[in-house]
């Protein structure tokens, strides 16, 4: 077989292997390096990522081009905002549309009807988080929660608890479960099209993003990005989030 033809069998095989399900292949990541064959290193390397991580492969060589899901965490990086000290030099490429909405969903006997009342109260908070720790969505929700200055930690103090669980809160995920079970009293997470209208069963409400808080955020280089009743008829009002696409 030709060294071009052996290589794209291999790439075919990881492309089928990625788009199974979960339950038939557990590894829907890839990273692919490229070579002349016979060299001792890899001079090219494709990175199919979904955590900041990828910004600093990037920028360090270690990887040429990569694919950041969401692409707001590139926003700070090329401002230099944020966790980045000064601009990291990056260029996009191309951009992949998709549209998603970060949620912030808390049950209603919680009482709680912003996230500015979570400090307000020192509130006992049981909340439940991706369990990939570096996911792209844990680096968003501590800005949002550092824009009303609370933290991880500090609702820990309170006598809440943060965790870490597996997999979307959709339909049937034991992150449901735990509402359902009373374990745990919030869920913050994106891709809420697969569990906004779930969460409401549950009697969970989402809270809104206050504006002083979502100019800070703004500040960064985050967008605004409304949860529409259009698109969730049942929460009975707009409510603004920050953009996860």
């Amino acid at each position: 077989i030709p060294v071009t033809t052996r290589s794209l069998v291999v790439l075919e095989v990881a492309s089928e292997l990625v788009s199974r399900r979960r339950s038939e292949w557990p590894y829907p990541q890839a990273k692919v390096s490229l070579r002349n064959q016979g060299d001792e290193d890899w001079k090219v390397c494709f990175f199919g990522s979904d955590t900041p991580g990828a910004i600093d492969a990037v920028a360090g060589g270690e990887v040429q081009v990569a694919i950041i899901n969401p692409a707001e965490p590139l926003n700070l990086a090329v401002r230099g905002t944020g966790p980045y000290k000064e601009p990291i030099p990056l260029r996009i490429i191309t951009v992949i549309p998709s549209f998603d909405q970060l949620g912030f969903a808390v049950t209603e006997k919680t009482g709680l009807t912003s996230l500015a009342q979570i400090r307000e109260r020192r509130f006992p908070l049981k909340v439940s988080l991706r369990g990939q720790k570096d996911h792209s969505l844990h680096f968003m929700v501590r800005h949002v929660l550092s824009a009303y200055d609370i933290t991880f930690e500090d609702i820990v103090s309170w006598g809440g608890e943060v965790r870490f669980d597996p997999g979307l809160p959709d339909e049937g995920s034991n992150r449901l479960g735990a509402v359902k079970r009373g374990e745990i009293d919030a869920i913050f997470d994106e891709a809420i099209n697969v569990w906004l209208n779930q969460g409401l069963d549950l009697g969970m409400r989402f809270l809104e993003l206050e504006e002083p808080y979502l100019q800070k955020l703004e500040k960064m280089g985050y967008h605004r990005a409304p949860i529409t009743k259009a698109e969730f008829p049942r929460i009975g009002q707009d409510i603004m989030s920050i953009d996860f696409s």
